[in-house]
């Protein structure tokens, strides 16, 4: 336990760094364990110390939580290791660009979508509604007059626009008579 890196004394490097990495990347975990001659010394810290029992406990209880987390792989030599490496990464790599592919697709369809409503906006005003409301603001962008003159200018604006909407409807009328 290096407490220095950790800031907790029962907390090694790898756990930190097992932790830092999950919180940070919210990201698949990768897991391997090495499988080792568990007789040999040489693989543990001084038997003879202190906290021996200790960090033996809790890496026995580390690598349980590793275990019922994630599906940890063993590997014995370097080649074994880069073996499985390789075929976690791939799945991995294509379902990251799997999802890439669908959130641009998403995109586009927004750009689209977003495209669409402002030509709707730009079109000049059709309706009734929009009648009434340019007529408002048309009357308002002149001298001020009563509410009366007001209305009678949409209204007449309205019969204008009645009138150019049935000129229109005469001559398509005209033209699939020709048809």
């Amino acid at each position: 336990m290096d407490s220095k890196i950790t800031f907790k004394k029962t907390l090694s490097i790898t756990r930190w760094e097992y932790e830092v990495a999950v919180k940070n990347s919210k990201k698949d975990v990768l897991v391997y364990f090495k499988e080792i001659d568990s007789t040999d010394s040489i693989h543990y810290d001084d038997q003879s110390s202190s906290d021996f029992q200790k960090k033996q406990d809790l890496l026995k209880q580390f690598k349980a939580e590793l275990s019922q987390k994630h599906n940890p792989k063993y590997f014995s030599t370097i080649e074994e290791l880069t073996e499985e490496v390789k075929k976690a990464i791939i799945p991995v790599y294509r379902a990251g660009v799997k999802t890439l592919v669908n959130k641009n697709e998403s995109l586009i369809k927004e750009v689209a979508s977003l495209k669409s409503e402002i030509l709707t906006l730009k079109k000049p005003p059709n309706s009734a509604t929009n009648l009434l409301s340019a007529g408002i603001v048309a009357s308002a962008s002149q001298q001020p007059r009563g509410l009366l003159d007001i209305l009678d200018n949409v209204e007449k604006e309205k019969e204008q626009e009645q009138s150019r909407l049935a000129g229109l409807l005469d001559a398509y009328s005209k033209i699939d008579d020709k048809k």
